[in-house]
């Protein structure tokens, strides 16, 4: 128990000197790129702003307050007094707020990925920004029971007296039963299916666009094949055009490639005015032979060698989406221990938080589901190459060029104003 204590110690001190400066740097980052040209527009950044805000907060109130300053410095030997009804349902609140801000997004890019038509009215800045308000004021809404159930305990031990934080003595048992599913259920199983669900679809949808892509590039490469032919037959066809040419058309060789000259200004004499272009509209011009252009030139100018091979890019950039599979797939493997460990306790019933067993079970859990609000930037860093290089700017002061604007431009379509591009 002593070990586990030091364990606890150094991991939540570490944990939160190292994750909120980062969630803050995180947030700098992405306020600094949407005050760039055509970022307005993009909602991704905002869901990652909230993401990154609501894990600050988790740090603070969780981590810091109630596992740093009164769990490890005080040693829980500080009562919360009337602070600990407000400080679980903060705790509670911005919990809901930092899961359901991922499942937010990912709605809205399973929106706009199987119902292009919606993504006008869903994927915009303005409504972005009203569900993630929406988002936080049901969080603490839904953890508003909370408040009204806990109160400051005191409990005597071998090793003196302690003061935590739990649940009210005179709430029935089903009240207590429901609470506890209740915040399981909305914490767990509500965002783990969500997640998963709309994740799998988007993943389906995306690989099923590559597919359809694949083929059409096919299929052009044959009819490119099938239209080109033997060395022996284009001789054949070019001289056979040629002949048909020189009976019509006078052969660029007898017709020499001249610049078009330009007409002489025609100059008013007193008494005369100048026309106006009202007056010549609908007057066929006279055309002079040094006025048209050579149509050599002009099928110089149209004409496509034949023998450019299509590029056949079948890979699909979207940076946006990517970064949403990686936090929900990381979200996932990291919250999933706890809530097996609850699940294990929940249905069999079992309180025994005092042997060592079930409490190094409980720690690692939770110590796994907390890691889950500090490692954002790193998953940023690992899907994105901008913030990557946004980030190697700022660490260098500057030293480092940035990613140049060339670069940052794609010709493809949009999903929620961020590129999402088939065969760029």
């Amino acid at each position: 128990m002593e070990a586990l204590h030091i364990a606890n110690h150094v991991y939540y001190t570490v944990l939160a000197a190292f994750g909120l400066p980062t969630n803050v740097l995180t947030i700098w980052i992405l306020v600094q790129r949407r005050k760039k040209p055509g970022e307005t527009k993009a909602t991704s950044s905002l869901y990652l702003i909230a993401l990154a805000a609501a894990d600050s907060l988790v740090l603070i109130f969780i981590v810091i307050i109630e596992r740093v300053v009164h769990s490890l410095i005080l040693g829980s030997r500080v009562s919360f007094g009337l602070f600990c009804p407000w400080l679980i349902w903060l705790d509670y609140g911005t919990h809901n707020a930092s899961i359901w801000i991922i499942v937010a997004y990912t709605t809205e890019r399973f929106v706009a990925v199987h119902f292009p038509i919606w993504r006008h009215r869903v994927c915009k800045p303005s409504t972005a920004k009203a569900i993630i308000a929406v988002v936080f004021a049901l969080s603490y809404l839904f953890a508003l029971p909370h408040f009204f159930s806990e109160e400051p305990k005191t409990f005597t031990s071998r090793n003196g007296t302690f003061f935590i934080c739990d649940l009210r003595e005179d709430i029935s048992a089903a009240y207590r039963l429901t609470l506890i599913w209740g915040q399981s259920t909305l914490s767990f199983f509500l965002p783990f299916v969500f997640i998963i669900i709309q994740n799998g679809l988007i993943i389906h949808r995306l690989r099923g666009l590559r597919r359809v892509q694949q083929t059409s590039l096919s299929l052009g490469v044959n009819n490119r094949l099938k239209n080109s032919s033997s060395p022996v037959e284009r001789d054949d066809n070019s001289q056979a055009s040629n002949s048909r040419r020189a009976q019509n058309i006078t052969p660029c060789e007898t017709f020499p490639l001249q610049p078009p000259q330009e007409l002489p200004r025609q100059e008013h004499t007193q008494g005369t005015r100048p026309r106006s272009d009202t007056e010549t509209q609908g007057r066929p011009r006279l055309l002079t032979t040094s006025s048209v252009a050579n149509p050599c030139q002009v099928r110089a100018k149209v004409s496509t060698p034949s023998n450019i091979p299509l590029r056949p890019t079948t890979r699909i950039s979207n940076k946006p989406i990517y970064i949403l599979l990686t936090i929900s797939t990381v979200f996932v493997l990291l919250w999933l221990p706890r809530l097996v460990y609850l699940l294990i306790l929940r249905i069999n019933n079992i309180d025994r938080h005092a042997e060592l067993s079930w409490r190094l079970g409980s720690d690692i859990s939770n110590m796994l589901g907390l890691l889950n609000s500090s490692i954002n930037i790193f998953l940023y860093c690992f899907a994105d190459k901008r913030f990557r290089q946004d980030l190697v700017k700022i660490l260098t002061c500057g030293r480092r060029q940035s990613v140049p604007v060339v670069n940052m431009l794609r010709n493809a379509d949009t999903f929620c104003g961020d590129s999402i591009a088939l065969g760029h």
